[in-house]
């Protein structure tokens, strides 16, 4: 049987399905607060399948807050004793039509690339590979500001100039432009606000524009804080005008000794691998990298 998912009862099995096999730490409560932050009006669906009266798997469709409409991400948790019965299928399905109902013109799902069971399944779903990141992680404690330090350039964090236009303004360029070519988008102004701009401000001493002698910002770095002493990365971003003059290495290497002076331990990141620029800049920075996301889209 599958019903709607409980936001009260069931995020704590969802918690430790996703801590389970996306090899990450989270929590009920941290859903909930995840949850808590989504506008009202995108589409999302939470479900959950049980067995006797257990639960036994969990499965989410839903509209993707930082990217155009249009744009949704499936996830899908089967607790391991109940694999291969055909709960998978039956949570997929029914995922699957409510984002075809709402409008999706591409459904993504991802799955580590060693993960081979889960490539079978989303490839017999009609998925196909889209891109490959790779998941990031930096020890703070053991990062060492000066022992590769950026070229110098005119450094300003958010928290001096709160300029939200801005802000958005190069974010937007900084996906449209990126080195790799491949172009996600960047979600409407609202949405925006009420998602990246919402944790921006958690912290912002640790979103770093670089500027240039006019004061014209040239590229910027973002950091937040995601659960407990964990940071993350949100975008750093290079004006087309401005690549190849270190400035993304600056930026970067600017909000990760902001996050940690802010208290973080461990700052977390993804890196799409065919964004070469990116990759040496986080492997400059001591980022030790995880096995690799298969993005997988199936297009309506």
């Amino acid at each position: 049987m599958i019903r709607e998912a409980n936001l009260d009862s069931d995020l704590d099995f969802a918690a430790e399905m996703m801590s389970r096999y996306d090899r990450e730490a989270i929590t009920g409560d941290d859903l909930r607060k995840v949850y808590a932050k989504r506008p009202d009006h995108l589409a999302i669906r939470r479900v959950v399948a049980e067995v006797g009266g257990k639960v036994v798997a969990f499965g989410a469709s839903y509209q993707v807050t930082v990217l155009p409409v249009g744009w949704f991400w499936m996830r899908l948790y089967v607790d391991e004793p109940f694999q291969g019965q055909g709960v998978g299928r039956i949570l997929r399905d029914d995922l699957v039509a409510f984002a075809e109902q709402n409008g999706a013109k591409n459904l993504h799902a991802d799955s580590f690339e060693d993960g081979d069971r889960e490539a079978d399944f989303l490839s017999r779903s009609g998925f196909e590979i889209f891109e490959v990141s790779r998941p990031l992680r930096l020890d703070l404690e053991q990062f060492d500001p000066a022992s590769d330090a950026p070229v110098e350039v005119r450094l300003q964090s958010f928290a001096e100039e709160p300029n939200v236009d801005l802000l958005y303004e190069i974010a937007s360029e900084g996906d449209r432009t990126a080195p790799n070519g491949l172009y996600w988008g960047v979600a409407e102004r609202s949405v925006w606000e009420r998602t990246i701009l919402a944790s921006i401000l958690e912290a912002p001493q640790a979103t770093i524009f670089a500027l240039d002698d006019a004061g014209e910002v040239m590229a910027f770095s973002s950091v937040y804080p995601r659960s407990g002493d964990q940071w993350t990365t949100e975008m750093t971003a290079v004006r087309e005008a401005h690549r190849g003059k270190g400035l993304g290495y600056a930026v970067k290497h600017a909000a990760t000794c902001a996050a940690r002076a802010s208290g973080a331990s461990v700052l977390l990141a993804n890196n799409e691998i065919s964004n070469a620029p990116m990759t040496a800049i986080n492997r400059r920075l001591g980022f030790v990298e995880s096995p690799g996301m298969r993005v997988w889209r199936r297009q309506f």
